[in-house]
């Protein structure tokens, strides 16, 4: 009986220090959700256009990538940018009533912001994509 009680306590205690091997190896990838690709473009806006919001997507694409939308404003000017993994996109849109539409855009997509959440739209129908506020 003594054996099998020795035999499980270290069973117990591997699994354990493995255990918490994984675990440091998962939070390092919770770490690094996303990570902001600081491109001279993105300087750019950050310098010369007054920040609307910053949203992280609410939930993750099948690689472990979380988007991070940020939107700006100068005058009547708007941009758009996108953060995914290590990835930038800047895009120019233009605000029509309470629409944010990308302007070099063919589809009927835009973004709305509804209680501070930012909505993806499509073609007129809420797409239930959303995201939500991040403070900044």
């Amino acid at each position: 009986m003594k054996k099998i009680f020795i035999a499980l306590f270290c069973c117990f205690a591997l699994i354990g220090c493995g255990g918490s091997e994984v675990k440091k190896e998962v939070e390092k990838k919770e770490e690094k959700k996303w990570v902001r690709n600081e491109t001279e473009e993105y300087k750019k806006v950050v310098a010369d256009y007054e920040l609307v919001g910053k949203w992280e997507e609410d939930q993750s694409s099948s690689f472990n990538k979380t988007s991070v939308y940020e939107i700006y404003k100068k005058g009547k000017k708007h941009k758009l940018v996108w953060f995914y993994g290590d990835d930038t996109a800047v895009r120019d849109y233009k605000k029509k009533d309470d629409k944010y539409i990308d302007v070099k855009s063919d589809f009927p997509e835009y973004f709305i912001i509804v209680d501070g959440v930012l909505q993806y739209w499509y073609n007129k129908e809420n797409t239930k994509h959303i995201f939500r506020p991040i403070d900044w």
